[in-house]
């Protein structure tokens, strides 16, 4: 090892940052500091003590640090936050590592201080850390927090040096709950529709956390400080899925319904969207061509307590891709929920659909299908058919349970079980394979290979059972005409993977 470069990012630490400059000057041959405009005088002290200052908006600790390391001209790196020190026993392994010793990366153990206390309890020691290395050969990898250093070659040998990094970031307990509220803050923005969580599960976690950190991290040992930090580390447990749960139940969904020229089934359909318990944000009619007797229809929605669009195309024969991507074109909401013009919803249709949701996923609700009785029933009654009316088929679909959702719920890759009928997805998923493939005219398999580019674009097709159901309304078979030609789509599709379609949804987006 020849030269080192110390790299630290800052933000108003003009209270810490001397004495981490004064630390890592007895080993370093440059300080290189990246601030993210501090308001107070960290830059001017930095500067004075002989760091070279860079300015960066921050956007992540990951991404700063990594930033950081560019502005370094040596090839070791020392990497370092602002209230983060050397011990005198650290920083003498790094003189002799420099003199004479082998290896590209270095470790260390972090030796935390509350109240420039040391604790070595509630797993706060020995907390390793890689923070010395060779920038060809590790780089900092996470999220916008809980970074680290991880090494760019996997066989690479992690040389662990003696002596503490100390770490001073807590003064009082304002100090702890502080930070714990950022990183949960920040937590529950980089999880928010990927993982879930409920609120026996939030309160086992927190309670788990701190067991763990006052007993079986001996906690106990450091007394009432030792209370304290459990404590805060189990809050923090608790904010951060307090705040994920919150995150996720914000969500909020457009809900487009295809239709052509069947007002009447149209109407109760709309109906059943708008006693939803959880209301879509909007509902975006996507028309294939119907007379005027939808627009009528349409017309009387104006002033219900969403918006409710019309996107209309002129009739040229069965063009549902068409008429769904204008549709998700125009969608407000990131997620969008897709159901034909005659399924009619449960209450808790839209709700099911958005507790399936998750980043990178398509979920393929269920179907109860009408006799033509009980569709020309429930269309005259306008009422919502139950669980044991006469006439229904699929009858085991429309068990709404969450306890068996949870049990009976699957990924599946089978595309010839998609219902474009009954399905959901992120926005962004549609816009990534160019939504349907308008090269389809006619009935057949514009869905299966929509959701096959899905497939292809590692989004996983979930089925959840027991829930996300909705009763079909009775009708008569399309014609079958097309759909020779459309097989001949859907299997290039799956030969060549395609990950999207050139005739597709990027025509109509801004």
């Amino acid at each position: 090892m020849n030269k080192i470069s110390a790299s630290i990012i800052t933000y108003n630490e003009e209270e810490h940052i001397i004495k981490c400059i004064q630390s890592v000057a007895k080993v370093a041959d440059e300080i290189v500091v990246l601030d993210s405009n501090s308001t107070d005088n960290t830059v001017a002290l930095a500067e004075k003590y002989g760091a070279r200052v860079f300015q960066r908006k921050f956007v992540g600790f990951t991404e700063q640090k990594n930033a950081a390391v560019s502005h370094c001209n040596y090839n070791f790196i020392l990497s370092l936050d602002a209230d983060e020190e050397l011990s005198e026993e650290l920083i003498r392994a790094i003189l002799l590592c420099k003199k004479d010793g082998e290896g590209k990366i270095f470790s260390f153990n972090r030796l935390n201080h509350f109240n420039r206390k040391p604790i070595k309890s509630c797993g706060w020691y020995p907390d390793k850390k890689i923070r010395l290395f060779h920038k060809d050969y590790a780089r900092w990898v996470g999220g916008m927090v809980h970074e680290e250093v991880q090494s760019n070659k996997p066989n690479e040998k992690i040389v662990h040096l003696k002596g503490d990094l100390l770490h001073y970031g807590f003064n009082n307990s304002n100090d702890l709950l502080n930070k714990m509220q950022k990183y949960a803050t920040i937590y529950a923005r980089e999880n928010a529709y990927k993982k879930k969580v409920n609120g026996l599960e939030i309160w086992i976690k927190t309670q788990a956390a701190f067991f763990k950190n006052f007993w079986l991290k001996k906690g106990f040992a450091d007394g009432y400080i030792g209370y304290l930090i459990s404590k805060a580390n189990a809050n923090g447990v608790h904010y951060k899925y307090a705040q994920l749960k919150e995150q996720n139940e914000s969500l909020r969904c457009s809900l487009i319904i295809t239709t052509y020229n069947r007002p009447e089934a149209l109407q109760i359909v709309l109906e059943s969207a708008l006693r939803q318990n959880k209301l879509p944000k909007e509902i975006i009619v996507a028309d294939d061509g119907s007379g005027f007797e939808t627009k009528e229809l349409l017309a009387q929605y104006s002033n219900r307590i969403i918006p409710i669009k019309h996107i209309w195309q002129e009739d040229q024969g069965f063009r549902a891709s068409h008429a769904r991507n204008k549709a998700i074109a125009a969608a407000q909401e990131m997620y969008i929920i897709l159901i034909d013009g005659d399924m009619v919803l449960p209450k808790t249709f839209i709700q099911d659909h958005l507790s399936a949701s998750k980043k990178s996923r398509l979920v393929q609700g269920s179907r109860v299908l009408l006799s033509e009785h009980l569709s020309i029933k429930t269309i005259k009654n306008m009422q919502t058919p139950g669980f044991f009316s006469l006439g229904l088929k699929n009858r085991k679909n429309r068990i709404h349970s969450k306890v068996l959702s949870k049990i009976f719920s699957y990924p599946n890759e089978n595309i010839f079980k998609v219902r474009s009928a009954n399905i959901s997805f992120w926005k962004s998923d549609a816009i990534a394979v160019n939504g349907f493939n308008e090269d389809f005219n006619g009935w057949g398999r514009e869905d299966s290979e929509f959701v096959q580019r899905i497939l292809n674009n590692g989004i996983q097709k979930f089925h959840p059972k027991f829930m996300a159901s909705a009763y079909h309304l009775y009708h008569k078979e399309s014609s079958r005409k097309q759909l020779p030609e459309n097989e001949k789509i859907l299997q290039e599709t799956v030969s060549n993977k395609l990950l999207k379609c050139a005739n597709g949804l990027n025509k109509y987006l801004n």
